[in-house]
Formats: C-alpha cells, structure tokens, sequence
C-alpha cells in the first residue's frame, strides 16, 4: 500500500512540475489600457493594466505578449523589443488572444501631438517580434532617420 501511495505522489509530482513548466514556456500577458481607472497600474490583468503602451513593452521580456485595449488613440510612439509580441484589438475582456477581434476593436497608435514625431513605431535589430492588429498614423519621417544602432 505504502509503495502505491509513493508512486502516485511520485506521478502527481511530476505532472504538477510539467504544467509549471509548459505554463512558463508561453510568457507572461502585460495589459494595456489608456482608460485604465487604477489606483494601481501594474499591467497584470484589465483592470490593473498601464496606461501606454510603452509601459507594457518595458515590463516585457523576451516571450512575453502585450496585449493593448481598443480605447480611442494611444497618442504616443513605441520601440519595440525583441521576443515581444504586441497585439492590438482587445475590448478589454478576453482570457485568450483568439477571442479579440482587431476588425472591431480598432487600436490605434497616433503621433500626430508627439513633439518630436519621426517614427511612430521603431524596431532596429528586432527578432521574434511582433506588432499585430494596429492603425499606425502620425508619423513624420521627413526630418531624417535614426542613427544606425551601435555595434560592439
């Protein structure tokens, strides 16, 4: 009985150290909200989410998805970061990125009030990284470019 007992603890021990695992394979979700109420903007869920954007792309680590709430313009520019995902066309409900719909959640990043406004979105030297289900407007990219990123 003894040795039945420590094989299935064994079983659920390892199938609990499986789940740990398989769940941290996936990253962690920041939320974004321009709307957010607060008091507290720490982007781990809806209702606690940042205001910009570019708060939940700073939270983020490499394999981490910023999940942005459709809430009139985000009037700001971003730098992305590689290994981060950043989705737009959220209603500010949704438990799983398949139920967003970016169609009629229209998320848009504006810079048109940005002093000063070249670029509203930039990614130098990116991999694995995605922007997905944004408008892009404002951009001003008539004064010239970024200077080419630093190499040791």
């Amino acid at each position: 009985m003894r040795k039945q007992w420590l094989a299935l603890l064994t079983i659920l021990l390892v199938a609990a150290g499986l789940v740990m695992i398989a769940g941290n394979a996936f990253g962690a979700i920041w939320y974004v909200d321009k709307n957010s109420p607060g008091p507290v903007w720490d982007g781990h869920s809806w209702a606690t989410a940042f205001q910009p954007i570019w708060a939940g792309i700073s939270s983020a680590a490499s394999g981490d998805e910023v999940w942005v709430k459709a809430a009139g313009q985000y009037v700001e520019t971003i730098t992305l970061k590689s290994g981060v995902s950043v989705y737009g066309g959220f209603a500010g409900t949704e438990t799983q990125r398949s139920q967003r719909d970016f169609k009629t959640n229209v998320t848009t990043i504006d810079a048109t009030l940005v002093t000063p406004r070249y670029h509203v979105v930039t990614m130098i030297g990116m991999t694995n990284t995605r922007l997905d289900g944004f408008t892009i407007t404002g951009g001003n990219a008539n004064a010239g470019s970024l200077p080419a990123p630093e190499t040791p």
